[in-house]
């Protein structure tokens, strides 16, 4: 197998294109090899807006120049398919080849779904470790956390901090080479960092270009620090905030059980401009009986 560079679920969305741009061409195109192989998820959407489809097909085009075979799974996940076709098979009249399903050369398998021992599977996995040890090495796309199942099974992970779940990951992309016994691993370096913090103190030392998530444990808490908390997020480049009123103080939710018509939560609701902090508190609300 001539020198291959595998790379994992790029989830290319509008906000995150300057990202994956830096990504690609700093710490993927950087690489000289014969073959890149992308392992699905190219899009985010399924109905990509014009924007991604744009920068989608510029990137594809970019990648051909870069590499004499540029190979993308399509047709293995929710991101792929609109009633039974590709989103993705378009690049075909760009030089890529779009396989459907998985893609398999030289004893090797590249496939875009669980097995029944990734971390992440939850019973989606559709193949053992055992049925996959005849081959010389799997790599796999679907999973955004990296992960090496037997020694010649790996999940790749995502190629960037889609989602809060990915906490901690270490992101990076595989290269295969004839001269070398095993698969050599590149980290990515310019990916935007992602950090969950449980204080509002911690957010002054992230770097303003990051993905944030501020875990929020008491009401009382919040409620005290809310116009703070809405200030100092907007400055990030992703901020959310998860609640977790597992410490909910127990007067407020005594205060919101003998009021006939929650009154209270409703008027401080009321005051709180940022919808998407409004919804969540709404949603944690609704379970107080």
């Amino acid at each position: 197998m001539e020198k291959t560079i595998i790379c994992g679920d790029t989830h290319i969305k509008e906000k995150s294109i300057p990202e994956i741009e830096t990504i690609f061409r700093k710490d993927i195109m950087v690489h000289e090899a014969h073959t890149l192989i992308q392992l699905g998820d190219y899009y985010d959407s399924n109905y990509p807006s014009p924007l991604e489809l744009k920068f989608g097909t510029d990137l594809a085009k970019k990648l051909k120049k870069k590499y004499k075979e540029v190979i993308i799974l399509s047709g293995t996940g929710n991101h792929d398919i609109v009633r039974g076709n590709s989103v993705v098979e378009y690049l075909q009249a760009v030089g890529i080849k779009v396989v459907k399903g998985d893609y398999s050369v030289n004893n090797y398998l590249f496939g875009h779904w669980m097995t029944t021992q990734s971390k992440q599977a939850f019973g989606t996995g559709i193949k053992t470790p055992e049925e996959l040890s005849k081959f010389t090495a799997v790599f796999l796309g679907h999973q955004h956390l990296p992960e090496v199942i037997k020694p010649n099974i790996f999940h790749l992970g995502s190629i960037r901090y889609v989602s809060f779940a990915e906490v901690g990951d270490i992101k990076g992309i595989a290269e295969l080479n004839n001269d070398e016994p095993e698969p050599l691993y590149h980290s990515i370096k310019h990916c935007i960092p992602m950090y969950e913090v449980h204080d509002l103190t911690a957010l002054d030392k992230l770097p303003i270009i990051s993905k944030v998530r501020l875990v929020i444990d008491d009401f009382d808490y919040y409620k005290t620090n809310a116009e703070e908390i809405n200030r100092v997020g907007k400055k990030y480049f992703e901020f959310k905030i998860k609640m977790n009123f597992e410490k909910t103080s127990k007067v407020a939710l005594q205060e919101a059980r003998v009021c006939p018509k929650n009154e209270i939560i409703e008027k401080y609701l009321a005051n709180i401009k940022d919808k998407e902090v409004k919804q969540l508190l709404q949603d944690q609300f609704k379970e107080i009986k």
